[in-house]
């Protein structure tokens, strides 16, 4: 048994330490030949990013999983939707790094499946991600068959198509132990860009270095006035993540049977991310918190409540069907005056507008790349100036659903998002381990809740929003194996 190890350590150490020196001779002079004709074509600058990213690429693509799935949904996660510190162009598209990690990853799993290394089972949330898929590829040919502009198609469907991180993450992310780690590195980038957003915020304010920067790679921080004193409003990218993790923190803070350090520590976590969305001064991120945190409230009642919550997500989608309808007849009084704030206005004008165009086309809907005129109301101190624009998205995720698939695309998306919360609820109804439970209970939460924010906020039509959704399903498929129904209580006399 010796000899046969000593044997294999010496193959291994000849075949890749001290391979054969004619072989080795020739790889000099082929590298030497390449390194030649890239610097006298490329130059020294592309030549030397070319040498440092080639092996780079290769890390990531026959790398190690773990490292290119975390490093894939932390830089989209905290990247911003519309602008990156770099970009390339090429074939008359702007490309960002996002669609480069993208491709790798695609990359990193099509190179699995060559070694047969992917195995993903049949569930529930699967047919769940592939209606949403669904959705959009009957949007995009919806708008190919109404003949939209293809620039406009191209540019809408770019952010659908992470939709694909799904499919890539679910090869990756295949237990509770893998699922969990994701969750808990995303996490901790979450508790660092929060606590490096506090202390800016309380720099910014205490010192009076106030910027006004609208849009950046890094976020938004504007000025944000308070009666006589003025406060720097700091938005960082990924600050959604800031309200899901505080509802999964108060989850966890609240598990049954758990010792006392084990709430502290959560209830210390949950204030650190409460004072970072206080500092957002977004109200759309506090009803967005509120509500998550109502649905969980909801989740702790007993198991036999639990169908309540079900009943309470139906009157809230009818509630909000009947507030579309609505802003059609509020629209027209919204357009002039001061009665509503112009952010609000400028709301109820975009939702009257989908509204109109989902009417002339009511099965299918406007298509990607199709988008309708409306006012455009802009005001400056107490000038309120009106003209025409076109739009092609609005804030409210179901309007945008509505509008662009019609009413068959949004029985796609019903059932899309339906699928992914039963199989939530499925998980914390199974969960026995209370620390688990509570887990689970804390993400079917924030995510419920952020669907609820998608009456005002598009989070969910952007890359990271999709990210978001992909790691939340692949949580919900990774745990499938490992929950387990608590065994029934049988009473201490019940054999006697």
């Amino acid at each position: 048994m010796l000899s046969s190890f000593s044997e294999r350590v010496h193959r291994l150490v000849k075949t890749h330490v001290f391979p054969d020196k004619k072989m080795v001779f020739r790889q000099q002079v082929a590298l030497a030949v390449a390194a030649a004709i890239a610097v006298a074509v490329l130059g020294w600058e592309k030549s030397i990013l070319i040498a440092c990213g080639v092996p780079a690429l290769m890390v990531l693509v026959f790398g190690p999983s773990a490292f290119i799935a975390i490093l894939y949904c932390v830089l989209l996660l905290f990247s911003h939707q519309y602008y990156s510190v770099a970009t390339w162009s090429f074939g008359g598209i702007v490309w960002h790094p996002r669609e480069i990690l993208l491709f790798l990853l695609m990359g990193h799993v099509a190179y699995l499946v060559l070694l047969r290394k992917v195995h993903v089972g049949v569930h529930t949330v699967h047919i769940g991600m592939l209606s949403l898929a669904v959705y959009f590829i009957l949007a995009m040919f919806t708008g190919i068959m109404r003949r939209v502009d293809t620039s406009s198609l191209i540019g809408e469907a770019r952010f659908p198509f992470f939709i694909l991180s799904y499919f890539l993450l679910v090869a990756l992310i295949r237990d509770r132990r893998q699922a969990r780690r994701m969750l808990f590195v995303v996490l901790s980038v979450t508790i660092l860009v929060a606590t490096v957003s506090i202390a800016y915020f309380l720099y910014a304010s205490l010192t009076g270095n106030l910027v006004q920067l609208h849009q950046t790679p890094w976020g938004e921080f504007m000025l944000y006035p308070l009666g006589k004193f003025t406060f720097q409003m700091v938005r960082p990218n990924g600050h959604a993540l800031f309200e899901m993790f505080l509802v999964i923190a108060v989850s966890l803070a609240l598990a049954r049977n758990v010792r006392f350090r084990f709430r502290v520590f959560w209830t210390a976590i949950a204030c650190i991310l409460g004072a970072a969305i206080f500092i957002t001064f977004m109200r759309t991120a506090y009803a967005s918190a509120a509500v998550s945190l109502a649905v969980l409230t909801l989740l702790c009642l007993p198991g036999r409540r639990l169908p309540y919550v079900m009943v309470s997500m139906v009157g809230i989608g009818i509630m909000a069907v009947l507030a579309f309808t609505s802003f059609r007849l509020l629209s027209g009084a919204m357009l002039t005056g001061y009665e509503v704030e112009a952010s609000l206005r400028a709301r109820f004008i975009e939702m009257a507008g989908a509204l109109n165009a989902f009417m002339q086309h009511p099965l299918f809907g406007v298509g990607l790349g199709g988008g309708f005129e409306a006012l455009d109301m802009a005001q400056s101190g107490e000038q309120l100036a009106a003209g025409v624009r076109e739009y092609t998205t609005v804030h409210n995720i179901w309007m945008y659903y509505l509008y662009k698939g019609g009413l068959v695309g949004l029985l796609f998306v019903i059932t899309a998002y339906s699928l992914i919360v039963v199989s939530g609820q499925a998980l914390v109804l199974a969960e026995a381990e209370p620390k688990s439970r509570a887990l689970a209970r804390g993400v079917l939460a924030a995510f419920v809740g952020q669907l609820v924010a998608g009456l005002a906020m598009p989070r969910f039509l952007y890359p990271q929003g999709y990210v978001v959704i992909a790691l939340v399903a692949c949580f919900f498929y990774a745990n499938r194996n490992h929950a387990k129904v608590s065994p029934p209580r049988i009473p201490p006399n019940a054999g006697e």
